[in-house]
């Protein structure tokens, strides 16, 4: 093929014709625009760009624009100019280097109109001109202008060829691939820095006659970013002031770069790929090299130097084409020589081939790459029970075990990929008589020397017998096997057995051999004297000994040579020098299998027994000692069964009255004799019968004088018990006198609600009150004698410091005092109580201060109920956070300190994404812990000095104290995450949810409260409209704030134009997918019935402005969204569309009723009211619903499915159906489709966009309809742009299509 029928395309030349189709033919070849953006000479130049920045094709253009031609553009597609045309004359053009000019100069754009600006003196060119693709392309580069305007000879425009489009038209891939980025790159490239201003830019654009500036930090710093002419239409299409706009906030970045080596082919496939008209070229170390554009690629082809390139080309292919020829001569005659040469040996080799094929003791079989046998040898027949002949054409896998099959299949399938180059697989085969055959099967595939797969080679081994015999072997194993596993599970049941009891045995157990070297002890050897066993393996026991182990051990030893078990006491010396008493115990074991005897030694610690024993005896030389001091009245009383038989008098010197010992100790012996009662009895038995010392106290005249007498009574042998009395006489006056006094003091205690401590000079506690033990938690028993501060334990509520002693106070000041606010006393248990007291200095007769009283009261309760209350207003019950009204407090306090210290704090307004699914779905029960949760969970991730508040429903505020922003931001960012990575459950249910986050700075230039709050929230919205889960900054100069702004703006504009009824309704059709001209006769048949039946037309809304403009529900649906107002418009919608219908349906005779579907939002559908409005509208004119379809969006859905089911049921019992709208675009599961009663599912036009270019794409959508037809819905593609992705969904079989190409919306009219 001649490389001249590479540009074949763009260099024929065209006949001059001026009809309709023709010009088409030539548009199509030239790609030249026949949809430009054309306006008045009147039109705002605002207008104008905003149209650039986002057109809509006004009307197609032909060399008769008298009428609107079909297009197939997509909706909207930018323009780099606007031709200004009034009653079809070209009046002038504007492009984006005229917008940059004007930019430049810093002229207001406001109130200007196009006319005034636009450039008139338009070079043109004639459509008759047009010989081929060059003459467009010279008259450009002589004008040197990127947009040529193609015109009638009657001076009408029949579109535009642009150097874009050109460069596309001009199919040069053999010339740019010879041709590198360097060869034509502009090396002179204008850049600026980051931080310059768009004005600035802008300047150096219009100075330079440049389309773009580089954006870099330094020369030799790689390239950040580039700034083109389209963008200084978007902002000035945002009106943002460009004198406050740095280049860094709005470069497009990061860049796409090409290297200068690269072809220029790959160039031209970046530029269509991107979409864009100029790439960065950076060097190998990523600095700036240079700029390609499609101006300097559209130099390249140069109709002269293409030429003689095309002429040079074919000449060399000339040359090549005639050494090809000579070389193939010669090859032929090399190949007959040989071909004759090996004829005879292929004979020969041949027949060997056959000999070994029929005669080897394997079978062997040919198969085709279907897997039919072509040829087999007898063997193999043989070995299936088959002749050969019978297999002839049968398949291998008719042959093959079903369970066989699946791995078989894959093996031969991985051999014709070339992925193995033979295989060999044991498996069993069918044979004739329906037998089971085991073989070995190796299959490899014959490749002639052409390269390309002829046939497959199988060598069939029979290998039933090595099978059974395996079988048998593993039958065999499994049994040995078996029996090996339960011996060792019983030896090793054994084994633990042994080591469980000598572990766990208290006495210490050492196993030694017949020298005496210890073998083996138990953890009991460890614990009491402190060695392991590896200290003490080998060594010899007699080495624990404390006394002398030679003489011990040896004649233990001999006394085990003479009987096997041997017992003695001994003394062990413990790692610590600790003495051990032990009993031994030795025994002499014999050995089994040949084993030598061991001995295990058993002793068991007798410590404390022998410690025991020592105590009693000094205890017992104690007792005497003392006995023998007493001056007490000593008896001795024999009993027996209980009974006291003799009294014996010890030797003491009772004193303290002057009687003689002999006299006391008689009247004591007669009044147990003569005049013991009952209880003396009683006592000295159960002495007796529990073995415990018992007091008992009496007294007897003595000289008509009465003795009083406290006696302890205490065993001391089986059959005596030991009476010791003391004279009491002194101490019963004294006592009986003070009784009277305190029980009078006692009473008057017992009697004040208020608790009463005591205390003597030095603070100790004397006395105290019933109230007093309950508040404190001591009994008087426990607290006489302490400190006051060991059981008064006063602190102040709030700082937790210890609160000075009141009494110690008064002792010390000597007046009156009384406690602080605030102060709480914890009792012995840890019981708070808040109490309030005072304390005063106790005087006796003289006026010396002998002590202390102190009496306070509980003031718990009083106090709880005030903190309870003013907790209640400043915190949220639900997650105990401070609220909205003690946060604002806080902030104001914050706000101040920012203003006076200079310091920066930052707030965080927080909203939880997901939150009212989760509620919806689950009840207010699992809204409610989620809530605590993730409150937890946040104060988990802010500073100790950070205050976290919940402001209502599911949105939180941080204050960040002293923070920096980029502190602010980490922090802020940890929450997120936490948040992301949190799992809620709930009845078997995982819930994952994020966090919006908006942050605001606080510094002394911080205006109010008011607008601190409001930037965060309007930061936190921000992050919402952004896709959620994510932060979001404020800023002054935002762009997304500034929308914002404009949602607020809008907001009042809707609701004007609902009061001067404004808005409008539009309709848009929607036809079947397949026409009736396009089906069969058949189909087209059922098409036609179904169209005539019901036409289908989905309800829109527009806006009429102030100017009389219509403006698309897209602009101000958004705003209505944010504050609310979709329900007032979706009874607007209703209403109306109502009204209008019974008003055409009354004055129409042959009214043909249609299918109307009307959008609802997802505020409507879970609104009761807006409910009961629909019922009462269709209530009055119930023959309408049927005609009605609701569209409800996927999302508003699924967030209220609930409420969304049921809202949909009752308005389909009047009649009503319901259409599923953007389908796709959430993250939905299939599982909703069986919960919604829904009529008809509308795919997400997104998905349709992109169904001819992207095979994934083309599967989801071929899935929901197939998902939605099995479930009895009808299913509605929109954004139908064009005929080919009309076509792909026929062949998905969607049943009805929307969109641009089928109609354009206009404005409502019924049929």
């Amino acid at each position: 093929m001649s490389l001249r029928s590479d540009f074949q395309d763009g260099m024929e030349p065209f006949e001059p014709k001026t009809s309709s189709e023709q010009f088409n033919a030539i548009a199509q070849k030239l790609k030249i625009d026949q949809h430009p953006l054309i306006v008045t000479p009147e039109t705002l130049l605002q207008d104008v760009i905003e149209q650039m920045s986002q057109t809509t094709v006004s009307c197609a253009l032909g060399p008769k624009a008298d009428a609107p031609a079909k297009t197939d553009l997509p909706p909207k597609q930018r323009r780099s100019y606007a031709l200004i045309i009034r009653e079809q004359k070209l009046l002038g053009i504007f492009t984006e280097r005229d917008l940059v000019k004007l930019t430049a100069e810093g002229i207001s754009l406001t109130h200007l109109s196009v006319e005034t600006v636009m450039s008139r003196n338009v070079v043109t060119l004639l459509a008759s001109d047009i010989k081929d693709a060059f003459t467009s392309l010279s008259v450009m580069r002589q004008h040197r202008i990127r947009h040529l305007p193609v015109c009638d000879h009657q001076g009408s425009v029949c579109g535009v060829i642009t150097t874009a489009k050109l460069r596309e038209a001009l199919p040069a891939s053999a010339l740019l691939k010879r041709r590198q980025v360097q060869e034509i790159m502009a090396t002179s490239v204008i850049t600026a820095p980051p931080h310059t201003r768009v004005i600035e830019i802008a300047q150096l654009m219009a100075a330079h006659r440049v389309s773009c500036i580089i954006i870099q930090t330094a020369d030799r710093l790689p390239p950040q970013g580039i700034i083109t002419e389209y963008d200084i239409v978007k902002i000035q299409r945002l009106s943002l002031n460009l004198s406050n706009l740095t280049a860094d906030t709005f470069m497009s970045a990061p860049l796409v770069c090409l290297n200068p080596a690269d072809r220029l082919s790959e160039a031209q496939k970046k530029m269509q790929a991107l979409n864009v008209r100029r790439l960065v070229v950076v060097n190998d170390a990523g600095l700036l090299a240079g700029l390609v554009t499609q101006t300097s690629i559209l130099s390249v082809l140069d109709p002269h130097e293409m030429a003689a390139t095309i002429e040079e080309l074919e000449q060399q292919v000339k040359q090549l084409q005639n050494e090809r020829i000579q070389l193939l001569q010669a090859q032929n005659l090399a190949l007959e020589t040989r071909v004759k040469t090996g004829e005879t040996s292929l004979l020969i080799s041949q027949e060997k081939f056959r000999a070994t094929f029929e005669q080897a003791a394997v079978g062997i079989a040919h198969l085709n790459l279907n897997g039919n046998f072509v040829s087999v040898n007898h063997r193999f027949g043989e070995i299936l029970g088959y002749q050969p002949t019978e297999l002839h054409q049968r398949s291998f896998a008719e042959f093959t075990h079903p369970e066989d099959k699946a791995n078989i299949l894959d093996k031969v399938r991985e051999l014709l990929q070339g992925t193995v180059p033979f295989f060999s697989q044991e498996k069993r085969h069918l044979r004739r008589d329906n037998s089971i055959l085991w073989g070995n099967v190796t299959v490899s595939l014959a490749i002639p020397p052409s390269g390309e797969p002829s046939y497959l080679i199988a060598v069939l081994e029979d290998i039933c017998d090595r099978k059974q015999a395996e079988t048998a072997l593993q039958q065999l194993n499994q049994e040995l096997g078996v029996r090996v596993a339960l011996r060792t599970a019983e030896l090793q049941a054994s084994e633990r057995r042994y080591r469980m009891l000598f572990e766990s045995a208290p006495d210490l157990l050492f196993v030694i051999n017949m020298r005496g070297e210890i073998q083996q002890i138990n953890s009991a050897v460890t614990q009491r004297l402190g060695y392991t066993e590896n200290e003490l393996k080998g060594h010899l026991i007699s080495d624990l000994l404390a006394n002398d182990p030679e003489t011990n051990y040896q004649q233990t030893f001999e006394n085990l040579a003479l009987q096997s078990i041997h017992r003695q006491e001994m003394e062990l010396l413990s790692r610590t020098s600790q003495t051990l008493f032990v009993e031994c115990a030795s025994n002499v074991i014999a050995g089994t299998e040949g084993r030598n005897p061991y001995i295990l030694v058993i002793q068991r610690d007798i410590t404390a027994r022998k410690q025991l024993e020592a105590r009693l005896r000094s205890a017992e030389k104690q007792m005497r000692t003392v006995f023998e001091a007493m001056h007490d009245v000593v008896l001795v009383c024999q009993t027996q069964a209980g009974e006291v038989t003799s009294i014996n008098i010890a030797p003491t010197t009772p004193q303290g009255l002057e009687h003689t010992p002999e006299i006391l100790a008689e009247k004591t012996i007669r009044f147990l004799w003569d005049n013991a009662s009952q209880a003396v009895r009683q006592t000295i038995q159960q002495v007796m019968a529990t073995g415990k010392a018992m007091e008992y106290e009496y007294s007897f005249l003595v000289d008509e004088q009465t003795v009083f007498f406290l006696a302890n009574i205490s065993p001391m042998s089986d059959n005596a018990a030991l009476w010791v009395a003391r004279n009491i006489s002194a101490l019963k006056h004294t006592e009986r006198a003070l009784f009277r006094e305190k029980e009078l003091a006692q009473v008057t205690l017992e009697s004040i609600g208020d608790a009463v401590i005591t205390t003597d000079i030095h603070g100790n506690i004397y006395q105290f009150n019933t109230v007093a033990e309950q508040l404190t938690g001591w009994s008087i028993a426990e607290a006489k004698g302490q400190p006051l501060s060991e059981v008064f334990n006063i602190v102040h509520e709030e700082t937790r410091q210890p609160a000075e002693n009141p009494v110690q106070k008064a002792l010390r000041e000597r007046k009156i005092v009384g406690l602080a606010n605030h102060t709480v006393l914890i009792n012995r248990h840890g019981t708070e109580y808040g109490i309030e007291d005072s304390a005063a200095p106790i005087r006796d007769r003289d006026g010396h201060v002998i002590g202390a009283v102190m009496v306070f009261h509980d003031v718990t309760e009083s106090r709880t109920l005030t903190r309870q209350l003013s907790w209640q207003a400043s915190h949220d019950p639900l997650t105990q956070l401070i609220n909205r009204r003690k946060f604002e407090r806080v902030m104001v306090t914050a706000l101040q300190t920012a203003r006076q210290e200079h310091k920066y704090h930052a707030l965080c307004f927080l909203d939880l994404d997901r939150f009212k699914v989760i509620n919806d779905t689950c009840g207010h029960n699992a809204g409610d812990e989620l809530l605590c949760q993730v409150s937890t969970l946040l104060q988990q991730g802010i500073r100790t000095n950070d205050t976290l508040a919940r402001l209502g429903g599911d949105e939180f505020a941080v204050l960040l104290y002293d923070c920096p922003v980029e502190r602010a931001i980490d922090i802020a960012e940890g929450l997120r995450k936490a948040v992301e990575k949190f799992r809620f459950h709930w009845m078997n249910e995982t819930f994952s949810i994020g966090v919006s986050i908006g942050l605001a700075k606080i510094n002394q230039e911080s205006s109010d409260l008011a607008s601190i709050l409001s930037a965060a929230d309007t930061a936190c919205y921000a992050a919402k409209t952004k896709g959620r889960n994510r932060l979001q900054i404020y800023g002054e100069n935002d762009t997304e704030l500034i929308q914002q702004r404009g949602e607020q703006w809008w907001s009042i504009r809707i609701k004007q134009a609902i009061e001067d009824n404004r808005l409008c309704l539009y309709s848009q059709s929607i036809v079947p997918t397949i026409e009736p001209a396009e089906s069969t006769e058949k189909t087209q048949k059922k098409a036609e019935t179904s169209a005539k039946k019901t036409a289908r037309y989905e309800i829109l809304l527009r806006m009429v402005d102030e100017q009389g403009r219509i403006i698309i529900a897209s602009e101000f649906i958004p705003a209505a969204e944010r504050y609310n107002l979709m329900p007032e418009i979706d009874r607007w919608v209703v209403q109306r569309f109502l009204n209008d219908y019974c008003l055409h349906h009354a004055a129409t005779d042959n009214f043909q009723p249609a299918k109307y579907l009307i959008n609802l939002s997802g505020t409507s559908v879970g609104d009761e009211q807006f409910l009961n409005f629909l019922k009462a509208q269709l209530g009055q004119n119930p023959s309408i619903a049927p005609h009605i379809c609701f569209e409800i969006t996927e999302t508003a859905a699924i967030s209220n499915l609930s409420q969304a089911v049921c809202f949909m049921e009752e308005l389909k019992q009047l009649g009503c159906q319901f259409a599923l709208d953007d389908f796709g675009s959430g993250m939905a599961s299939f599982a909703y489709l069986k919960t919604l009663p829904i009529n008809y599912l509308k795919i997400d036009g997104r998905f349709i966009e992109e169904i001819i270019h992207d095979p994934s794409t083309f599967a989801i959508v071929e899935s929901i309809n197939h998902i939605g037809h099995v479930m009895g819905m009808q299913t509605i593609a929109e954004f139908v742009s064009s005929s080919a992705i009309r076509e792909k969904l026929q062949t998905i079989g969607v049943d009805y299509v929307q969109g641009f190409d089928i109609s354009k919306p206009c404005q409502l009219a019924f049929a």
